[in-house]
């Protein structure tokens, strides 16, 4: 996730966009800005996004899938 809101960022500064929408990112990720320094900020913000959101998806697997016993 981290990386995705980074390239995403990236596409958007080297292309020259004005960056009005992607800006808005920073409602969501603290201290993100439309800058080169932004960009790191929103991987920062992504990859913690990222991690917390597979912690919960591994929990909730291990939650669902009990081991069952083999057929015999």
């Amino acid at each position: 996730m981290g990386l995705y809101s980074f390239t995403c960022h990236l596409v958007v500064v080297v292309l020259g966009s004005p960056g009005g929408t992607i800006s808005k990112i920073g409602a969501f990720y603290p201290g993100y800005s439309f800058t080169w320094v932004g960009g790191l900020i929103g991987f920062f913000w992504g990859f913690v996004e990222g991690f917390i959101c597979g912690v919960i998806i591994a929990w909730l697997y291990n939650i669902f899938h009990k081991d069952k016993p083999a057929a015999a």
